[in-house]
């Protein structure tokens, strides 16, 4: 039988009354797996005295964690000249129209962290492109924002060039000398962020990446959690929309064009043979066709504009190509588009497998690392124990303790126990996962389907930002439910109900909502959301939809349950329960057996 996992005794009585207050189905046929109800209900009792040690003692006198995700948004091809009437203008005229312009764009920003990149062509005259980074600069500063600016040329930035008889190499340094105190200009540059406590960033340029040794560049990457690698890109690969067709008027000739294609190229794969498995970004304004003959690399992002042609598109292997911040010719709202990168690095991935004494500084990094800050003060020798890429960490002091993030745990056996045993143990825990997992999963998949996000974290699937659905560990129902925070959300009859009410409405979000519908009604009937497409219905709420939750109570069950994917995901012991290896738990779910893929 499965038994869920739970590290909160004090939850259940509020879960059970969020089962029973808010969804029943309507058949059997409605729930993943009705039959198994009782059972599951059963498991979580039996797990309750066992585990609930683990949460009572736990303190968070060592500190606290969360996770910080930087984003990145990006906008391309503005084309200043096209989007106002400028001929005319003085430039104190134009100063207050790209105020007014900029302002708008930087009122998108959610956030007061983050990386802005602009993709070229910002304007034909440099004196135009200088006032937009000025403009932009300042705006930042206005909203106490810290985020830095990066940009590339595009084929318009050299068309100052004509007039003026400036060779193409001078005005790239015309360019980074203009505006080197607003913005940042990649030219076959690479941008590197080490998330270690020094938290130090900087610019490798072109010079500096070809003299740099491969084996120095891979260890540079290894370290990286956010890597992106700049430039126009040129076109010496397309055989229409290149120099000699005009694409740089007569700044740039057809040979120079070939060279600087190259000149790119190659940077391009000498970063490619040493990021390994790295994510990187590659933000050019050509797109990769003009510049290169290979593939898109696996798991790359790439960001582009040049086409006016707005897209985004997933290559077989993972990689991202993004085209769908071009501004263009004709007058439009300008707006950031948005996505987020930041990648992970093991300062101990090197360490062989053992019980090693750390500092408080090293454990701090190890967690930067995942993209989580922690703050721990205390002064007690922490231990990290390394087994087959899993980790687990103690603290010693008076006592011993277990550590997860920032928060610690009374520990009831010595550091060896733990060394010689936790294999077993995250290979019984990931089993016990294994079966919900599976379940979310498939969600997530079909959430994808039409449309969705599919982010997990514990037993919640992400349709978009405000849009979810929630898997009740308990019984196995789904709970589609819209929330603008976590104190109010809206729960709905099903996700197509979800998905109808916000349909139809003004704005961006409710065309996204009517396409997403439309998908989830064909793939309905073509009975491909097996999962998700089930009725529901609201308990004691008579004929009505829909029902306001002002509870958290779901929140505390995901909240533990997101402790075994943080396991799973990032190879950390961060609780321990010893029934878990010592009984010999019977891991058959039923929702799994109830669940066809």
């Amino acid at each position: 039988m499965w038994r869920p996992w739970c590290w909160w005794r004090g939850t259940i009585d509020m879960s059970r009354k969020m089962e029973n207050g808010l969804m029943t189905n309507d058949s059997a046929d409605d729930n993943i797996a009705v039959s198994s109800v009782s059972m599951l209900k059963k498991s979580v009792n039996s797990l309750v005295t066992a585990c609930e040690h683990s949460m009572t003692m736990m303190n968070g006198i060592c500190g606290t964690d969360y996770v910080c995700e930087v984003p990145i948004y990006y906008i391309s091809d503005i084309h200043l000249e096209e989007q106002g009437d400028l001929k005319d203008k003085s430039f104190p005229q134009i100063y207050d129209w790209l105020l007014l312009k900029c302002r708008n764009l930087v009122k998108c920003l959610p956030g007061q962290k983050g990386i802005i990149l602009i993709g070229g062509d910002i304007a034909n005259d440099r004196r135009l492109v200088h006032a937009f980074l000025y403009v932009l600069h300042e705006l930042m500063i206005e909203i106490t924002t810290t985020m830095p600016i990066f940009y590339v040329l595009g084929n318009h930035e050299l068309w100052c060039g004509e007039d003026e008889h400036i060779p193409c190499q001078e005005i790239f340094k015309l360019y980074e000398e203009d505006n080197s105190s607003l913005a940042t200009l990649l030219e076959n540059a690479l941008y590197y962020r080490y998330k270690g406590l020094s938290w130090s960033h900087r610019v490798l340029k072109e010079e500096e990446l070809i003299s740099m040794s491969e084996a120095d560049l891979k260890e540079l990457c290894d370290s990286s959690s956010c890597l992106i690698f700049g430039g126009l890109g040129f076109t010496g690969n397309n055989p229409w929309y290149n120099a000699r067709g005009g694409v740089y008027q007569s700044v740039v000739s057809e040979s120079e064009d070939v060279a600087r294609t190259a000149r790119f190229r190659d940077t391009y794969n000498k970063l490619l043979r040493c990021a390994g498995d790295k994510c990187v970004l590659v933000l050019t304004h050509t797109p990769i066709q003009d510049w290169s003959d290979d593939q898109y690399s696996t798991n790359w992002i790439y960001i582009n504009g040049h086409t006016h042609q707005n897209r985004i598109s997933k290559t077989h292997n993972g990689a991202r190509v993004l085209s769908d911040a071009q501004i263009g010719y004709n007058p439009k709202p300008w707006k950031f588009k948005c996505l987020s990168i930041e990648g992970e690095y093991d300062p101990f991935e090197k360490w062989s497998d053992g019980i090693y004494k750390i500092s408080k500084e090293q454990y701090v990094e190890f967690y930067r690392g995942r993209n989580v800050h922690i703050i721990c003060n205390r002064p007690d020798q922490i231990y990290m124990l390394k087994r087959n890429n899993k980790y687990m960490f103690l603290q010693q002091g008076k006592r011993l303790y277990v550590l997860s993030g920032g928060k610690q745990c009374v520990a009831d056996f010595e550091i060896s126990y733990y060394f010689e045993n936790m294999l077993e143990y995250a290979n019984r825990l990931a089993q016990l996962y294994l079966p919900l997992k599976n379940v979310l999963d498939q969600i997530s998949r079909e959430v994808h389907l039409f449309g969705g996000h599919g982010t997990i974290h514990g037993c919640i699937v992400d349709i978009d930002h405000y849009m979810h659905i929630y898997l009740n560990p308990f019984d196995g129902s789904l709970v589609p439910y819209y929330a603008l925070n976590p104190d109010f959300k809206t729960v709905y009859k099903s996700t197509e109900k979800l998905l109808e009410a916000y349909s139809g409405r003004y704005g961006l979000a409710a065309k996204s909502y009517t396409k997403m519908l439309k998908q989830y009604t064909a793939l309905k009937k073509k009975k491909k959301l097996p999962l998700i497409s089930g009725r529901k219905k609201c308990s004691g709420s008579g004929s009505s939809s829909t029902q306001l939750v002002t509870s958290r109570a779901m929140y505390s069950p995901s909240a533990k349950i997101y402790e075994l994917q943080y396991l799973i995901d990032k190879n950390v012991i961060r609780h321990w329960q010893d029934d878990i290896i010592r009984h010999n738990l019977n891991i058959n779910c039923a929702l799994s057996r109830n669940t066809k893929n």
